[in-house]
């Protein structure tokens, strides 16, 4: 499987700096510095999905992507753990993919609403 994150270096100039740290001054001087440079290897028609993605059931905001969980027989998804409520009545539920109505961007549709997903098992510990 092709790594999801292409990472490059760059050179860029920033000013360097004399004095004490207290009387940190500019100097003329240009120093160079490498800084990373990241790149999404997301395939063109893909969405790259993130932890704390939102999530939608049909009728409203529900929580956030908590994780994904792989099957160890083909490493396909199989569901998707939600993370619902605030720190102390958090929720974890686990959606199956089969619910999934569609991911744009940051946010995650689902073909359920609200008190359907009430219904789905709790995240295992």
């Amino acid at each position: 499987m092709q790594d999801f994150e292409e990472t490059h270096f760059a050179t860029i100039e920033v000013p360097g700096y004399f004095g004490g740290a207290l009387t940190m001054l500019p100097d003329d001087a240009i120093e160079p510095m490498e800084v990373p440079v990241v790149k999404e290897l997301v395939p063109p028609g893909e969405v790259a999905l993130r932890k704390g993605a939102a999530v939608r059931a049909s009728d409203g905001h529900i929580g956030q992507v908590d994780e994904l969980l792989v099957s160890p027989v083909d490493n396909k998804i199989t569901h998707l753990v939600l993370r619902k409520g605030h720190l102390w009545g958090k929720r974890e539920v686990t959606i199956p993919v089969t619910e999934i109505d569609r991911i744009e961007e940051d946010t995650v549709y689902l073909k359920l609403d609200k008190q359907a997903i009430e219904h789905l098992p709790s995240s295992p510990a």
